[in-house]
């Protein structure tokens, strides 16, 4: 048969689309993944990345979003497994959000660090397709053959990669009970809604993730206090931010559980209980004025009084002791270890050093990551009033990071001529309280 150039140009399409309809066909446990190249790659040497590349390791597909808080406070941890584990695993992160948003994401986020050696495979729907699920985090385990091996929602832990590698199976039997949504709405009828805002309540036996459309209001499930500071901050930056940051909301109320979550908790009777999500679909004219709109339905709902007011909030004040100069690098190349807070998990990590640094680094990485044990550790606002710029080297002992205390990190700061001091700071602080 002759082939022309129309034949040819439609049995060429023929295949493309057969390859296609292929990858995007749903995967099963036991089934050989699809392998094709997928682009707008994240931290990998370039923009596409193939999983026939890892053949011979165990492939782990972490699928996560912005919006996942429980997600973002792993990226250390996996970080360090990818590290102690590199010439047998292969942790890649999935997302849906465009590369560079993504990129965004963590350059406006000083104190979530990207994860070394982790590729972010971005802008994603292929992978998707192939594995859907109803919410995050999901993971994939993938074998050294290429055939699937597991999907679930439990974490990545040195334990079960232990487990798998020394040949234990039937790792995970926990069903997820997590469900990805796009709205609450019909499923049918939801892409007719063109305008809404709702407050829901919590449940504690779904652990609902509502997706966003370009710049409308999407939470998870959050506490009434989050919910406030979000409105008031009037932006969605899930970081350590105005009335986020300690000591800028204050709870005037009679029962603070019913605010805010407390750790040690049980999630998800907490959420049951407490929890409410929110949720606006706003044509483009009124989403300047989303945060505004999400205030007046906080009001409508639960009928609090809010008003913000200048107040003493406590904090630590970061300051030089004297005019010597010893932060001052040496040079090199630009490097700086985790500082992770969570060090039982690593004390048998041969790649963990036991002294964690700051290498020819701007000041500013020494002052977030103070900040940082401001609020996780002390639950105190950080202030830099140490008038200090350029490249800094800095170290402190991975012993000394376990059970830190402020007296223990002034200790580590006299080192180099600064010190903490506490002092109350005129602010502004956004007062949450009950109508009687």
């Amino acid at each position: 048969m002759k082939l022309t150039f129309k034949n040819a140009f439609i049995f060429s399409i023929i295949i493309v689309l057969n390859h296609q309809t292929v990858f995007s066909q749903e995967r099963k446990i036991g089934q050989q993944v699809p392998y094709s190249n997928i682009s707008n790659v994240l931290n990998h040497e370039s923009n596409q990345i193939n999983l026939k590349d890892y053949r011979g390791k165990l492939v782990i597909l972490d699928f996560w979003n912005f919006y996942c808080s429980s997600c973002l406070k792993t990226f250390h941890k996996i970080d360090s497994i990818q590290k102690q584990y590199n010439n047998q695993i292969q942790i890649i992160l999935v997302n849906r959000d465009e590369k560079e948003k993504t990129r965004q994401f963590f350059s406006k986020r000083k104190w979530l660090k990207m994860p070394d050696n982790i590729p972010f495979i971005t802008t994603d729907s292929l992978l998707n397709n192939i594995f859907p699920h109803q919410g995050v985090p999901f993971y994939v385990w993938i074998d050294s053959s290429g055939r699937i091996c597991y999907q679930t929602d439990e974490y990545i832990t040195r334990a079960n990669i232990n487990d798998y590698l020394s040949g234990k199976r039937s790792l995970f039997s926990r069903v997820s009970r997590l469900k990805y949504l796009s709205s609450l709405f019909n499923k049918d009828l939801e892409n007719y809604i063109k305008y809404a805002t709702y407050i829901s309540k919590g449940i504690d036996s779904i652990d609902l993730h509502i997706d966003y459309r370009n710049d409308n209001i999407p939470y998870d499930c959050r506490s009434i206090q989050d919910l406030y500071q979000f409105a008031y901050n009037q932006s969605d930056n899930d970081a350590f931010y105005k009335f986020r940051e300690p000591g800028r909301t204050i709870l005037e109320v009679q029962d603070t559980l019913k605010y805010k979550y407390i750790a040690g908790m049980n999630y998800d009777a907490w959420r049951g209980r407490y929890g409410y999500y929110y949720h606006a679909i706003l044509p483009e004219w009124l989403k300047k004025d989303r945060y505004k709109i999400m205030q007046q339905d906080l009001r409508k709902y639960f009928n609090l009084r809010v008003k913000i007011e200048t107040r003493k909030v406590p904090c630590l004040v970061l300051i030089r002791t004297s005019s010597k100069d010893k932060l001052k690098t040496k040079g090199g190349q630009p490097e700086q270890t985790s500082f992770s807070f969570n060090l039982g998990e690593k004390k048998n990590d041969p790649e963990s050093p036991p002294v964690r640094f700051i290498r020819n680094k701007p000041f500013h990485s020494l002052v977030d990551l103070i900040k940082g044990f401001g609020y996780w550790q002390f639950y105190m606002k950080v202030v830099d009033g140490s008038r200090y710029s350029g490249q800094i080297d800095f170290e402190i002992k991975e012993v000394n990071l376990q059970n830190l205390t402020i007296a223990r990190l002034r200790k580590e700061l006299n080192r180099y001529d600064l010190d903490l001091i506490e002092k109350d700071i005129p602010m502004n602080v956004l007062i949450i309280s009950e109508n009687k």
